[in-house]
Formats: structure tokens, sequence, C-alpha cells
């Protein structure tokens, strides 16, 4: 059995070229739902997390 291990170096600005929206409206909904969803998280475990404790 061989194993092939990738021996080219990943690039970070070609990887998020890749990734990232090109669109005006994809750039928007990133802009405006990525700190959406991260308030809500931190949110949900500061709520869940002090009515956990008070049980």
């Amino acid at each position: 059995m061989r194993v092939r291990l990738r021996t080219e170096r990943v690039d970070p600005e070609r990887f998020l070229r890749r990734v990232l929206p090109r669109s005006l409206f994809g750039r928007t909904l990133l802009i405006v739902l990525v700190p959406l969803i991260l308030s809500e998280a931190v949110a949900l475990q500061i709520f869940y997390g002090s009515h956990l404790d008070a049980l």
C-alpha cells in the first residue's frame, strides 16, 4: 500500500481567492451574516452557560 504525500505548498492567497465569493452580493451576505452568526453564538453560549450554572 503506497501513500502519496503532497509535496507542493498550499498558497493561502490562492486558497482564499477560491473560497471567498467574487460577486458583490456574495460579499455583502458574508459581511452581514458572519458577524450576526458569531454574535448569536456568543449570546447563546452566555445564556445557556448561565442558565445551566443556575440549575
